[in-house]
């Protein structure tokens, strides 16, 4: 098949993903999230369900024609559902919609152009990596990436479901905006905080169940990685409020701003000291981040960390910090007793920093008491 057919096939991804993510913002917008939840893990059923059967008969050959196959599937599900609340009343080629959707549009384009900076970033990062190193490095970079920040994602999309509405709710109360901020930092930073402790301590078990034993070598980085999903804890909350208030403009600027610092920082960090540095310079690019918003937010849009927010944060971080010191100093079996100590600790502190009774806290033991039964 000649390459342009294989860029046609693509077309068709493309354009599912593109209404299945509008039709997922507005299910999140109205809290519709018992219905978020049903369309994601229908979703993932379909997509085993498809794929394994065209992988099993075609091998390599049947990629394409899986993805497309599935993103159709998956498209039906998002529509299946959302459909009967929100059926499509419009006339896609009407001057008078074009006209009343222009303004959304205009305020988009620069949140587009945030999401290209990213990805040219994303992509910028590896091939300065082969550059100055090797293919291998590349491969040990994308796979110390995954674990560290793919897998730790998921607990931000799992908090993240209905914070933005909630926030967007509160633009014109400073009061309730701040507190709503706070929260979700209090959340996001004592929920990350266990998380991060023990994906450092049981690092190499998670390496070698996921990994070939040749992927030892990315332990290091990963552990020098480990602050890059702590601090975007704190900063992703605060950078939500760009867009909560459509000032798409200062979204793009910060965006820009970071993808630059942090390209240098994880190439320039890489080239001094190797893998582990690139892992130094994701944390440091975190931190810049955190540095940048917190000062340009909280002068623009006069956010303030409460006293709470700093006791967790500073706790957790000092806890986190141990563990990945123990982690990178100490032989296997002192660091497995240490570390587990430190990570009962964090948990600890989270289950009384969050109080026993907040809504996750409650809800987990919910869980526990119906399975008890």
């Amino acid at each position: 098949m000649s390459s342009w057919w294989q860029a046609a096939l693509v077309a068709p991804m493309a354009m599912a993903a593109s209404v299945m993510g509008g039709e997922i913002s507005i299910l999140k917008g109205l809290r519709h999230l018992k219905r978020v939840a049903v369309i994601s893990l229908l979703s993932a059923i379909v997509l085993l369900c498809i794929t394994i059967p065209i992988f099993w008969a075609l091998r390599t050959r049947g990629i394409l024609l899986a993805l497309d196959i599935t993103a159709v599937a998956t498209l039906c599900v998002y529509l299946a559902y959302t459909l009967p609340i929100f059926p499509w009343r419009v006339s896609l080629f009407s001057r008078n919609i074009f006209t009343e959707g222009w303004e959304m549009v205009r305020i988009g384009i620069p949140y587009v152009l945030a999401a290209i900076a990213g990805s040219t970033t994303a992509m910028a990062v590896p091939a300065l990596l082969l550059y100055y190193g090797s293919l291998d490095d590349v491969g040990f970079y994308r796979a110390a990436y995954t674990l560290m920040v793919g897998y730790a994602g998921i607990v931000f999309t799992a908090l993240e479901a209905d914070y933005f509405p909630r926030l967007s709710s509160a633009n014109n109360d400073r009061i309730r905006r701040n507190e709503i901020i706070n929260q979700q930092i209090q959340v996001c930073v004592a929920l990350i905080g266990p998380f991060m402790i023990a994906l450092a301590v049981f690092m190499p078990i998670a390496l070698s169940i996921l990994f070939a034993s040749e992927f030892g070598i990315i332990e290091r980085m990963t552990l020098a990685a480990v602050f890059y999903t702590f601090f975007r804890a704190i900063s992703v909350p605060i950078s939500y409020m760009a867009l909560a208030h459509g000032d798409s403009g200062w979204y793009l600027t910060m965006e820009v701003i970071y993808d630059a610092v942090s390209l240098c920082l994880i190439v320039g960090c890489y080239y001094l000291w190797g893998l582990f540095g690139a892992g130094v310079g994701l944390s440091a690019s975190a931190l810049f981040d955190l540095i940048l918003i917190s000062t340009c937010y909280f002068w623009r849009y006069h956010i303030r960390f409460e006293s709470h927010t700093l006791i967790i944060i500073a706790v957790q971080t000092i806890l986190v910090a141990c563990a990945v010191a123990v982690c990178l100093l100490l032989p296997p079996i002192i660091k497995y007793i240490v570390g587990c100590i430190l990570l009962a600790l964090s948990l600890w502190f989270t289950f009384r920093s969050l109080g026993s009774d907040s809504v996750i806290v409650q809800k987990l033991l919910t869980r526990f008491q119906l399975k008890s039964k």
